[in-house]
């Protein structure tokens, strides 16, 4: 800390934190694109399809993918069970907060149209809970490749 009360950072702190910013990205970005694909797979019906496009484009979590991954790592996990575990809490923090929105009414957050905004109620209502049966339907698949 300066004089003046304000944090310094080294030369070498900047590039850590970049680096660490670039994992982070990285390690996120690999978990929202599996997210995206699942979030519509077998989806054949057009307005949920629309819908769950704008779940796509607005869901941008970093934080629980990037946690998930790096908890894994730091205990010897096994990746893959953590790729997993983070596209499952995805999916699953995705449709409640669509749910949240829903019972907020709330069409508008961070400065752009919820969900509930562009596609009304009972459309928001099927994408959460689609979102998480999804969740749910992952967690099964890891219970049960688990206990073999």
């Amino acid at each position: 800390m300066n004089y003046y009360g304000v944090f310094t950072i080294s030369n070498d702190k900047v590039a850590d934190y970049k680096e660490l910013n670039t994992v982070i990205r990285e390690r996120s970005e690999k978990i929202l694109k599996k997210f995206g694909q699942v979030a519509v797979s077998h989806v054949r019906d057009p307005k949920l399809l629309a819908a769950l496009e704008d779940v796509k484009r607005y869901w941008r979590d970093l934080n629980r993918p990037t946690l998930t991954s790096f908890s894994c790592e730091a205990v010897g996990g096994d990746p893959e069970m953590a790729e997993n575990a983070a596209l499952m809490l995805t999916l699953a923090s995705s449709g409640f907060g669509i749910h949240d929105d829903i019972l907020d009414k709330s069409s508008n957050k961070h400065l752009r149209m919820t969900i509930l905004g562009l596609h009304g109620a009972d459309t928001a209502l099927l994408v959460g809970d689609l979102l998480i049966v999804k969740a749910w339907s992952i967690a099964q698949r890891m219970i049960r490749k688990t206990s073999n």
